[in-house]
């Protein structure tokens, strides 16, 4: 009986844990995207989901730093992005205002860092049956990103990560391989980290 008890409770404990994460509202409706006000100190919205994504939980597009495209094999020999820009953000070379029109761009290096120093809430869910990273801003509001982990050559790494892109270039003295500053998420963790150029990485849109 002791048994079976512990039994009940532990499964009302998951129901409880992935109801809260299935009730979570990061989007007004479905009409997406939406530029999601977090109360950063700065104004920036974020997009509710990532270029190519129909939706916050879908992955949406792959993209090498600096192209636009998405495309089927992510190495340096199929690389064309540019080399040494220091910022792309609205530029010819960012994806999110090449494919969503001015109003959008990447978003920089001090604009990820203002998400990671001013979100109140910063954990790992499962929103709509997918699992991945929740951003709870000073306003209430939150964003969501997928774990959809990152392609090199033809290959999806492990999904139990996230990787978005950055529009700042990574200057490191000595290094002859091309890098850029992006966000990584994890089960446990949301920072800055640099990631060859040529990989292939999501990208979250953000207004000014």
């Amino acid at each position: 009986m002791k048994t079976l008890s512990i039994q009940i409770i532990i499964v009302l404990a998951c129901f409880v844990i992935t109801s809260c994460s299935e009730e979570i509202q990061v989007c007004p409706d479905e009409n997406h995207p939406h530029a999601i006000d977090l109360g950063l100190p700065s104004g920036t919205k974020w997009a509710c989901c990532n270029v190519g994504a129909p939706n916050p939980e879908n992955s949406g597009g792959y993209y090498a730093w600096g192209e636009t495209k998405v495309k089927s094999n992510y190495d340096d020999d199929t690389y064309g992005g540019p080399m040494y820009i220091n910022d792309i953000a609205g530029t010819e070379c960012d994806a999110a205002f090449v494919n969503w029109g001015n109003e959008w761009q990447m978003p920089d290096y001090e604009q990820v860092s203002e998400l990671l120093n001013y979100c109140k809430t910063k954990e790992s869910i499962t929103y709509k049956g997918v699992k991945g990273f929740l951003f709870t801003g000073p306003s209430g509001k939150s964003i969501f990103f997928p774990f959809a982990g990152f392609m090199y050559k033809e290959e999806i790494s492990a999904d139990f990560q996230g990787y978005v892109w950055t529009s700042s270039h990574h200057v490191c003295e000595g290094s002859i391989i091309p890098q850029s500053e992006i966000l990584k998420f994890g089960k446990k963790y949301a920072f800055h980290e640099i990631i060859p150029k040529e990989w292939g990485l999501n990208i979250r849109p953000i207004k000014e």
